[in-house]
């Protein structure tokens, strides 16, 4: 994963990183069914430090629309491979900025994200500009892959989940997170 620098919300981590990525269908329909498909990015080294499980920081974001208010509406889709996916919900800078972070595919088959993704940054009512990439490599060894949790409360350093509504959702994400079964797709570095 490349990080470029810049004046965006992510640029105290320019430069390169590991990382390990998982896709997902949210609802876990089957294949022809329209379904919100999600992407999970670990960045590996880039949490805040503060404990051994924030060493590293995850991005969460699912498919929504791009415009000013269709990049908060999650949009159940058939082929995922031209669709931005958003963090839906907003961050704050430590300036007080809000900001949403994205990805969109670059290179992929109609039935999935593909390898390729430019990461993407916007003000909530702003531009999208890219901010960077994420090239998706080989899956990790299965087992290792479904013990994973992503959590969006271990975001970037210097940056933070902001708004009433992410106040809200963490209860739900935590229970959700607790009944998860050990299915799905491995996550790949």
């Amino acid at each position: 994963m490349r990080i470029d620098g810049g004046a965006h919300p992510l640029a105290a981590l320019a430069g390169t990183h590991r990382a390990l990525v998982r896709t997902s269908r949210a609802l876990g329909l089957p294949g022809p069914c329209p379904d919100i498909w999600g992407i999970a990015i670990r960045v590996l080294g880039a949490g805040d430090g503060t404990a051994p499980e924030r060493d590293d920081a995850d991005v969460l974001l699912a498919t929504t629309g791009s415009g000013v208010v269709g990049r908060h509406v999650l949009v159940p889709v058939l082929r995922p491979a031209k669709r931005t996916f958003t963090s839906l919900l907003p961050f704050e800078s430590p300036l007080g900025d809000q900001f949403l972070l994205g990805a969109r595919p670059v290179v992929g088959d109609a039935d999935s994200p593909g390898d390729r993704l430019d990461l993407i940054a916007a003000g909530v009512g702003g531009t999208w500009g890219t901010i960077g990439e994420v090239i998706i490599g080989a899956p990790l060894p299965e087992a290792e892959g479904q013990a994973l949790r992503f959590s969006p409360w271990s975001p970037p350093r210097d940056i933070q989940l902001s708004g009433w509504i992410n106040s809200l959702r963490r209860p739900a994400y935590v229970a959700s997170q607790h009944e998860r079964p050990d299915t799905g797709p491995a996550p790949r570095a």
